[in-house]
């Protein structure tokens, strides 16, 4: 099984290639990650042709494409399931959506408090999701910093002791800008590794959904939890 991921929820521009045998055991793994700032689209297939032919793979031997959902930037969001869409009318393979905030949150699922996933929604809002052993406790969120610091202090009091007295790790790259935006951050931690890529992380969220049959609709989109700019502006045009 050969899987390609995609991610450009946030300035992080990331990409994954991994290649496992019939055993389920991963023989190669290759990621390539930038801060793109508002340069996805010219860098996207560039890192994606580099990790082809680093991997010597062509992209009918694909099996899946999968591509982080978001919530996230909404430019950066529908450039990846351009891409993802693109690759798999191409190919053939199909392609699907996994949450990128889990994706953050993966590599922290040994923490047994409450892991939450940050991004910067702008506006002095953050997008969230709360998440325990790899478990997520809610939906996306789209909140202030006090009101997201409820909601995390609430969801880890009621876990099960004793992990509801550990500390709730920030991850993600609004986690750093969150834990400085919070009137009271006793309680909450962030890690040195916050902005690590999500690419390789969205693989193995996926692989197994892969491997079920699991494949997008066809209209199948990001995770859009608040309306863009431009609909907020065609919506008051219409209302005046």
């Amino acid at each position: 099984m050969t899987l390609l991921s995609i991610d450009s929820s946030s300035e992080i521009l990331s990409v994954a290639i991994a290649v496992y045998n019939p055993d389920g055991g991963r023989e190669y793994l290759a990621e390539r990650s930038v801060d793109a700032g508002l340069g996805h689209a010219r860098r996207v297939m560039p890192m994606i042709d580099e990790l082809l032919q680093t991997s010597d793979r062509r992209p009918a031997e694909l099996n899946a494409i999968v591509v982080g959902a978001g919530p996230g930037s909404f430019t950066g969001l529908r450039i990846a399931f351009a891409t993802a869409k693109g690759l798999s009318a191409g190919s053939g393979a199909p392609y699907l959506g996994v949450s990128s905030l889990e994706a953050f949150a993966a590599p922290h699922a040994h923490h047994r408090g409450l892991v939450l996933p940050v991004l910067d929604a702008r506006k002095r809002r953050f997008y969230a999701l709360p998440m325990h052993r790899g478990e997520r406790l809610a939906d996306e969120l789209d909140l202030a910093p006090h009101e997201l610091a409820q909601v995390a202090h609430d969801a880890a009091g009621g876990l099960p002791e004793p992990d509801r007295d550990a500390p709730i790790l920030l991850t993600g790259p609004g986690a750093v800008l969150l834990y400085r935006a919070l009137e009271d951050s006793s309680g909450f931690l962030t890690v040195s590794d916050a902005r690590r890529a999500p690419a390789a992380a969205l693989i193995e969220l996926a692989r197994p959904l892969v491997a079920r049959g699991r494949r997008a609709e066809p209209n199948a989109g990001p995770i859009y939890i608040r309306k863009s700019e431009a609909e907020i502006g065609i919506l008051r045009k219409g209302a005046s």
